[in-house]
């Protein structure tokens, strides 16, 4: 098998195109369509499924504040059951769901400023191919949870392709646009996706913004954090001139799979990427595995409380 590798950044610079869309500026990085030796495959590992009754997180019990852990699986089944039921199928009820413990008051928190942008993330290299079904269940389950929150649709970025996001107005939009997807063969270039996350919450204001991303973490190797540490460094620095709290924009990393080097790459984010001002700490960034409790995954770092679960380790 042929494993494809993104330019080195050098490389990319030279090569990177620009391309005006809706008022802003998006770059596409290229992937190289030669082998190379030098970038070892990628190591595939199977998907982790874990009891409610009996989780832990690294040799580390997990507390859930709500009592009962909420699972991907138990929301989507619920939505499911509504859609049979329902009038429009595929427009199950605002309420679905609700009634699991923690799940309105995710919500709620989600919804304090009265609005919120929402937009997923899809590292669409091989984590869709080889989690494609889990990643479009978490999609929906979270989009559906949040979807109340953003009046104008929620916006997917496919890694590959960051310079044409696409609308969804529901969550069994997010579902349907996820699966009908293709893999693309190469790295992900994250730091590249979300350089155009950010340039596009830039142009439309900084509103308040959540942003999950789904992915193993198996980034281009040849590049490491930095980049993406410098994007989410420049986010904090525009909410403290702008005058904006912590919890207006979140990054929540959500990881399929358990590599050992993906989860340290996305610890790394969600422990590193913070900073104290005036005596307020700017820590934007959480990760989550797929499969932990939804409310949780869906809070992320908005609720500081929510965000501090691995500082112990």
């Amino acid at each position: 098998m042929n494993h494809r590798s993104v330019d080195s950044q050098d490389s990319q610079d030279s090569q990177e195109r620009s391309q005006a869309k809706n008022g802003e500026i998006c770059t596409t990085g290229p992937i190289a369509e030669l082998e190379s030796n030098d970038h070892p495959p990628r190591s595939m590992t199977s998907e982790t499924t874990v009891s409610p009754n009996s989780y832990t997180l690294r040799g580390k019990p997990r507390y859930f504040p709500n009592g009962q852990m909420v699972t991907v699986q138990k929301v989507y089944n619920e939505l499911k059951k509504k859609s049979r039921i329902s009038i429009n199928p595929t427009r199950p009820t605002s309420n679905t769901g609700m009634k699991l413990p923690g799940m309105p008051i995710a919500r709620d928190k989600v919804n304090e400023f009265g609005g919120r942008d929402q937009i997923f993330v899809i590292d669409d290299c091989n984590p869709l191919r080889d989690y494609r079904e889990n990643i479009a269940m978490t999609a929906r389950v979270i989009g559906y949870t949040v979807k109340v929150t953003d009046t104008n649709g929620m916006d997917i970025f496919f890694s590959s392709a960051s310079c044409s996001p696409q609308k969804c107005q529901s969550s069994s939009d997010v579902e349907k646009t996820i699966i009908g997807r293709h893999p693309v063969t190469g790295w992900c270039d994250m730091e590249n996706c979300l350089r155009n996350v950010m340039k596009r919450v830039d142009h439309d204001g900084m509103k308040p913004t959540s942003i999950y991303i789904f992915t193993d973490g198996i980034w281009n190797p040849t590049k490491n954090n930095d980049g993406v540490k410098k994007i989410i460094d420049d986010a904090i620095t525009s909410l403290i001139e702008k005058g904006k709290e912590p919890r207006h924009l979140m990054f929540q990393f959500v990881q399929f799979g358990h590599d050992e080097n993906g989860y340290k790459r996305l610890d790394d984010l969600d422990k590193n990427c913070k900073r104290r001002y005036n005596g307020v700490v700017y820590d934007i960034v959480d990760r989550k595995y797929w499969d932990e409790d939804v409310p949780t995954i869906v809070v992320g770092s908005i609720d500081p409380s929510n965000d501090d679960d691995d500082e112990s380790e």
